[in-house]
């Protein structure tokens, strides 16, 4: 009986993993990020900050994220706002676990005034 305790708290300890989307964002950039916003791409708010509050991503840098249950395997918008309050933009991007996305000038969108 005990053995088949463990190996049922085993199988579900895996599958509570199993189903933990990771991924993370890379600065690929010279430029520290400031805000990052991530959101279904359907969505017309950006939602909040995912950095936290006093979070810098400097370049170089990689930052992981763990990604809601209704955003997994949707496309998201990925709203960027650098140290100069330049905008970089990656839209409808579907994103898979453990995936590496990584920012770069190819992303560059404009200079956001805020």
């Amino acid at each position: 009986m005990k053995k088949f305790l463990l190996v049922f708290l085993l199988i579900g300890l895996c599958a509570a993993v199993a189903f933990t989307d990771t991924f993370s964002l890379r600065n690929g950039t010279a430029y520290a990020f400031y805000f990052v916003f991530i959101s279904s791409h359907d969505d017309e708010d950006p939602g909040d900050d995912w950095l936290a509050p006093t979070q810098v991503l400097r370049p170089g840098q990689t930052v992981e994220f763990t990604m809601p249950e209704p955003l997994r395997g949707r496309g998201l918008d990925i709203i960027i706002l650098d140290e100069d309050g330049d905008l970089f933009i990656i839209a409808d991007r579907i994103i898979g676990d453990g995936e590496i996305v990584t920012v770069t000038m190819d992303d560059f969108f404009g200079y956001f005034d805020y």
